[in-house]
């Protein structure tokens, strides 16, 4: 019999062992109840080292893949402070927002185009090419997109051409 899937977090507070420990008779209590368990929490740190950055992204990418095939979602503790929790994902949306960075390179487009009509530009344009190179690094750390953060390198690499350029007009 195939199973939907259960995405089991692990509680928000106290120790990582009574965490993984509530996390494991959560488990139980869904694969009773019929349903394949999956909680990240119990199996990633077997093989993952969260204080490396690369290695800690992953994690948050399976995740949230495994998070987007379950069926059902089912959250470890006693209590769960919808408020808390309301403000906690307010504040992840908001620290992964890329909106301020994407209307900040358009002012840099337009700023651009503008410096060009200028006669001398060597060193207006440097400066603004190290703001390009700013809000392309902003977007690659809060992006939590595979395919956003490989365009903002991208962009970066082209950014790093346009610079080698305007070298040669100083």
């Amino acid at each position: 019999m195939k199973r939907p899937l259960a995405y089991i977090t692990a509680a928000w507070c106290g120790s990582d062992a009574e965490n993984a420990e509530q996390a494991a008779q959560y488990c139980r209590a869904v694969y009773e109840a019929g349903y394949a368990p999956i909680c990240p929490t119990l199996f990633l740190p077997l093989f993952l080292n969260d204080p490396v950055p690369q290695e800690h992204k992953d994690g948050i990418d399976m995740a949230r893949d495994y998070l987007r095939r379950a069926r059902v979602l089912v959250v470890c503790g006693g209590k769960v402070d919808e408020t808390r929790i309301l403000t906690e994902a307010a504040l992840f949306a908001d620290k992964c927002s890329i909106d301020e960075e994407l209307t900040r390179l358009s002012s840099h487009i337009k700023e651009l185009f503008r410096i060009a009509e200028e006669e001398t530009v060597g060193r207006k344009l440097d400066f603004l090419i190290q703001e390009f190179n700013r809000e392309c690094n902003t977007v690659c750390s809060k992006s939590n997109d595979a395919a956003i953060t490989a365009l903002a390198l991208k962009m970066k690499n082209e950014i790093e051409k346009v610079r080698e350029q305007i070298q040669n007009l100083e």
